[in-house]
C-alpha cells in the first residue's frame, strides 16, 4: 500500500495555543487536499511555554479538537505531543488519531530531556498499534537516541515509527565547541 505522510514544521507562537491551533488546521486542510494519509506535528507545538495549570486543564480539549479535525478532513493525525496532567504528574504525551476521529494510541515519552526531568514524569511503555497502513509505533524526540525502545517496538511488529520532535540549535550546549556540526551529524545519523 502506498502511504503519504505530511510532516509539519513551523514557527510556534509562544503562549498562544489558539493561534497555533488555527495554523494546525490550515496544515491539516492542505495535507488532506494533497491526499496525504497521515499528518505529523512537532513535539509540544501547541502548549510550549504555557503554565502547568493551563496545560492540565486544556489537554483534553486539544485531543477532542484533533479528533474532530481528523474526522472533518478524513486524515490520520499525530498532533505532536501534548503536556497533560494525571494526578500530580505531568507527562509529555503523543496520540495517534485515525481519520474517523478515534484515538488508536497514546504514548508517554520515556526518555525525558534534561529540562523536562525537573517537572515531568516519564512513561514506561512502548506504543505499537494496528492501522490501515500497518503497525505504527510512537516515540517522542529524545526517545530517538535509545535503541532499547526500537528493540521493544520491533519485537511487537512495528513497521513505521513516528517521532514528533522539538530540536533546537544549541541543544548540544558546551559540547558544540568540540564539534561545530555535532547537532546536524546526530540528527542525520538518527534519520
Amino acid at each position: 500500500m502506498k502511504l503519504k505522510i505530511a510532516v509539519v514544521q513551523f514557527k510556534v507562537r509562544k503562549v498562544s495555543d489558539e493561534e497555533n491551533l488555527k495554523k494546525a488546521e490550515l496544515f491539516i486542510k492542505k495535507a488532506a487536499s494533497l491526499k496525504s494519509n497521515i499528518i505529523v506535528f512537532p513535539e509540544d507545538f501547541i502548549t510550549r511555554m504555557l503554565t502547568e495549570e493551563r496545560e492540565s486543564i486544556r489537554s483534553y480539549y486539544y485531543v477532542k479538537l484533533f479528533k474532530k479535525l481528523a474526522k472533518r478532513y478524513k486524515i490520520d493525525i499525530v498532533p505532536g505531543s501534548i503536556i497533560e496532567r494525571e494526578g500530580s504528574y505531568l507527562y509529555n504525551t503523543s496520540y495517534y488519531i485515525n481519520s474517523i476521529g478515534r484515538v488508536l494510541a497514546k504514548y508517554r515519552k520515556v526518555h525525558l530531556w534534561a529540562s523536562e526531568k525537573k517537572k515531568m514524569k516519564s512513561g514506561h511503555n512502548v506504543s505499537v498499534f494496528k492501522t490501515k497502513y500497518g503497525k505504527i509505533a510512537l516515540i517522542i524526540c529524545w526517545d530517538l537516541m535509545f535503541p532499547d525502545l526500537f528493540k521493544r517496538m520491533n519485537l511487537r511488529g512495528a513497521e513505521i515509527v513516528i517521532c514528533p520532535s522539538f530540536w533546537c540549535k544549541g541543544d548540544a550546549g558546551k559540547g558544540i565547541k568540540y564539534d561545530s556540526k555535532s547537532e546536524k551529524n546526530l540528527l542525520t545519523l538518527c534519520a
